[in-house]
């Protein structure tokens, strides 16, 4: 239905990162239509791409708090 590599495509050509992707993938969509997330099955081999994805996300969101804490709120100029 897709092809695959557009998002780390767009992610590079944005100089953006990228976090990963999720394949489409009827196990996810019954899974979750029944209330049971496939993140929530060890077993799952999709829910490896979604821990990745938060993971990444989770070291993304730290990154930017760490940059904004390194620069100065007030600027002095001579």
């Amino acid at each position: 239905m897709f092809g695959s590599g557009g998002a780390r495509r767009a992610a590079d050509r944005l100089a953006i990162p990228f976090l990963g992707e999720i394949p489409l993938a009827t196990d996810i969509r019954t899974s979750g239509d029944a209330g049971r997330p496939t993140v929530l099955d060890p077993d799952s081999p999709f829910a490896g791409a979604y821990v990745a994805i938060a993971e990444r996300l989770a070291a993304q969101v730290s990154i930017r708090n760490m940059q904004r804490e390194l620069t100065p709120l007030v600027q002095i100029r001579f």
